[in-house]
């Protein structure tokens, strides 16, 4: 077999991080092979020779989308001339559909094997994308039961893993002199996740994690919001402290900006976002792939998601899922409930079976629903046993989705046993 020559395209941080934990099982496995293609500063560290970092500056919503255009454009070309001259064993893309079924296409028409190492979730927003899927992509490795499932049914093939980020969580250790320094010496048993909890005393100052998003516009639409919530919280909690998780540095000014024009001054904290989570009591954030990294702590959180009111109402036609909260889908299919609404358009409110299967309150909105987001927190933070009670259903669900072995080495196996 000659040198292995891996092809990657992630656009996302998480995406990225994804990435760079499989190349190091491959890189285990073949220690001269080669990994090129696009993705960020976490794939460039495990070894991989990055043609263009996609993660600078990741694209939301259409317009975002439309601007970008000859930059695609140009990255999809270089891709091409790589494919016909290179021909590398397979393409490995990480999620980033409007860029990896593009990439994809081109290599199938030059003959290269595809796989989706943690798929789009076009099972809850554009389900018509899996015949794209069958066309051309040879397999997929999906982290997530209700997904897995989704895809066979519609024949694609499919390699179940756990969620990677689990096994992220235990492998990165965590910065105890800082926690030490929020929490004192308690803060090392914050760190080890237990198969259920008690009710205990809250401490003296209890922290809320807010966690604003891993984009710039995420911020800047959220943070206003959460930021008031998180002050409704702290009026009738003595002693609350809010913090702010900053994914980067460059953030920090945007969000001190925020802050100061609600009046506020939360403490903010840059690349502690995992620290920060198993600090807090408990924590509010926005939609996304951090809901799994609370998970993996069981830690009770709020997820908060603004959009215009114009998008949101559009989104209904759109939107075939229950919950916005990977965890909240989670719950709902490890309790045997379908995770699609019945009809082809979303309803305006949550129902309350949908309320009732919800371990993490959900708010996707086009207002201001701030003072309705803080309630589930002061229950919480009034009331330890139902704190000690969410905990353990959280942790009830972790230890059911999580286990399986490790995703990387399982992710590795499908891949080599494809390439042979």
């Amino acid at each position: 077999m000659r040198r292995p020559l891996f092809y990657l395209s992630a656009g996302e941080p998480s995406g990225d991080l994804h990435a760079a934990g499989l190349i190091r099982e491959l890189k285990a496995r073949f220690p001269d092979a080669r990994f090129v293609g696009f993705g960020g500063p976490e794939m460039e560290k495990a070894g991989c020779r990055l043609e263009v970092d996609l993660t600078e500056s990741p694209v939301m919503w259409f317009l975002q989308a439309l601007v970008k255009i000859p930059f695609f454009a140009r990255c999809l070309k270089r891709a091409r001339e790589f494919f016909r001259r290179e021909k590398p064993d397979i393409l490995i893309l990480i999620d980033y559909p409007g860029f990896n079924f593009r990439l994809a296409k081109i290599a199938r028409e030059e003959g290269i094997r595809v796989c989706f190492f943690v798929p789009p979730q076009i099972w809850a927003w554009a389900q018509g994308r899996v015949e794209k899927m069958r066309r051309d992509i040879d397999f997929t490795i999906s982290p997530l039961p209700f997904e897995q499932k989704w895809l066979a049914s519609r024949g694609v093939e499919t390699v179940a893993i756990p969620h990677p980020f689990f096994e992220e969580i235990k492998s990165q250790p965590f910065d105890l002199d800082f926690m030490r320094g929020l929490a004192g010496e308690e803060a090392a048993a914050l760190t080890r996740p237990a198969p259920s909890y008690g009710p205990c005393p809250l401490p003296p100052n209890p922290v809320l994690t807010l966690l604003p998003g891993s984009r710039r516009s995420e911020i800047a639409a959220n943070l206003p919001e959460m930021a008031r919530a998180a002050a409704c919280a702290a009026r009738s909690v003595p002693g609350l402290r809010p913090v702010v998780a900053a994914f980067k540095e460059e953030f920090v000014p945007l969000i001190s900006k925020i802050l100061r024009r609600e009046s506020l001054d939360f403490p903010v904290y840059v690349g502690k976002t995992r620290e920060l989570i198993a600090l807090g009591a408990c924590a509010l954030a926005v939609s996304g792939s951090v809901s799994i990294e609370l998970l993996a702590l069981a830690k009770p959180a709020v997820v908060y998601y603004r959009v215009g009111a114009f998008p949101l109402w559009f989104s209904r036609f759109f939107r075939r899922v229950r919950f916005i909260s990977l965890v909240n889908l989670l719950a709902a299919d490890a309790c045997g409930e379908s995770i699609f609404y019945p009809t082809r358009r979303a309803p305006a409110r949550p129902s309350e079976k949908e309320r009732s299967l919800a371990l993490y309150p959900e708010f996707l909105t086009g207002r201001d629903l701030s003072a309705e987001a803080a309630r589930p927190l002061i229950e919480w933070l009034a009331e330890p046993e139902k704190l000690a009670r969410r905990r353990t259903e959280l942790a009830r669900l972790r230890d059911r989705v999580s286990a399986g072995g490790s995703p990387f080495k399982l992710a590795a196996d499908a891949i080599i046993a494809r390439l042979e």
